[in-house]
């Protein structure tokens, strides 16, 4: 999973502060991505990757998700990163987590914080991660016509502004891209979820 926006709002980090996150009430009449059903099984195919990505594990608020290269990647049950492998064969830990999703998630939401980064016990780096969601948009997906929520991250790490589409039928970002690029950098093929 990919994110970065501007937000104006969350300028409250202070160093050495963890994940940062908004009020979770949502205004009156406010369309909302409410936190997804993950089930062992659901499965995404993502564009330029190792093959499919699958939940093969659910336990004590861990996501476990296994490609089909057989590594593992770790998420919350919000589906915020905390491992995942790296490209060159070490696992990177994400302390307290990457935080690219914040549920429920409607227009105008704001939240963010500072993540460190780890490989084995060594602090690698830190970032901070600001989002803020936008409105609801059409991304295809396997030739559907999905409904998205449009999320926009603002970073201090490359890239630095990252759009993304979280899909609700999809439990999953769908796609994310550069402003400005082309083509997406990420972009979902095919998913099986359950309900």
């Amino acid at each position: 999973m990919i994110v970065r926006l501007p937000m104006a709002t969350l300028f409250a980090l202070t160093v050495g502060a963890s994940a940062t996150f908004a009020a979770d009430t949502p205004p009156e009449g406010a369309k909302v991505a409410e936190l997804p059903n993950l089930q062992v099984g659901d499965w995404w195919l993502p564009q330029n990757r190792p093959g499919r990505v699958v939940v093969t594990a659910i336990k004590d608020g861990q996501v476990t998700m296994t490609r089909d290269d057989g590594k593992l990647v770790v998420y919350t049950t919000e589906i915020n990163t905390l491992e995942y492998p790296a490209a060159y064969g070490d696992t990177v830990i994400e302390k307290p987590f990457n935080p690219n999703l914040s549920f429920p998630i409607w227009p105008g939401k704001e939240w963010g914080g500072e993540v460190k980064t780890f490989v084995g016990s060594t602090q690698t780096g830190s970032y901070i991660r600001k989002a803020r969601a936008g409105g609801w948009e059409r991304i295809g997906v396997m030739g559907e016509d999905l409904e998205a929520i449009r999320i926009d991250y603002d970073s201090t790490m490359n890239p630095t502004k990252l759009t993304c589409w979280y899909a609700p039928k999809a439990k999953a970002i769908v796609k994310c891209q550069v402003p400005g690029a082309a083509t997406p950098g990420y972009l979902v093929l095919a998913f099986g979820v359950g309900s």
